[in-house]
């Protein structure tokens, strides 16, 4: 799969690391649906809300959208960064969080029902898992 990443907001994060998170998501996710290409993109709060209101119909800041036609995965790096600390964890673990359920959603996981949102989250908990075996997060 080849992935494209945009940091538009310069944040200081490897796209190494983005891109082996994006890759090890989609395969341990197992999905029948094929995967050639995916764009990243880190943003500012304006931007992320003007999608948000867009495609959503909700006028506020997310941290994190994705899209499938064409495949892209958009993350408010303000909000991570809001996000990790609330959370107490390092912005490594949030990033890696995000863009595995961008992911997920990109493939067809969805959590509109308690049944749905209990597979996506187990899976997305194997997904960090197995991530935290190659990074300290």
């Amino acid at each position: 799969m080849e992935v494209e990443v945009n940091n538009v907001v310069h944040a200081r994060v490897s796209t190494t690391f983005i891109i082996t998170v994006v890759e090890k998501a989609y395969t341990i996710a197992k999905s029948k649906q094929r995967l050639d290409n995916l764009s990243v993109a880190l943003v500012d709060t304006i931007t992320i809300k003007m999608l948000n209101r867009k495609y959503r119909k909700q006028n506020r800041v997310t941290d994190v959208l994705s899209f499938n036609d064409p495949p892209e995965i958009v993350i408010c790096w303000k909000q991570l960064v809001i996000n990790a600390k609330t959370n107490k964890v390092r912005q490594k673990k949030e990033l890696a969080l995000l863009l595995t359920h961008g992911v997920l959603h990109i493939v067809g996981y969805d959590h509109k029902t308690q049944k749905e949102r209990a597979v996506m989250q187990a899976l997305t908990d194997k997904i960090l898992q197995k991530l935290s075996l190659h990074w300290n997060f």
